[in-house]
């Protein structure tokens, strides 16, 4: 699953640019902490579509 960045981050979760680097920092420091390597300002897509609980843009395979 590819990692996105802010503008994405907006769009999925409706949040302005502040909360959207915000969701990323958490999301990314809840990955480091489970031992997953992380990008500074991405995200993974389907990390982010799971915690929100967005799973109608998950593709079938991916469910």
């Amino acid at each position: 699953m590819p990692l996105i960045g802010v503008e994405e981050v907006m769009r999925i979760t409706g949040t302005p640019q502040s909360s959207a680097y915000e969701i990323i920092r958490t999301l990314n420091k809840e990955l480091k902490d489970q031992g997953y390597l992380t990008r500074n300002g991405r995200v993974e897509k389907r990390y982010l579509l799971e915690r929100f609980r967005i799973v109608d843009e998950l593709p079938e395979n991916i469910k």
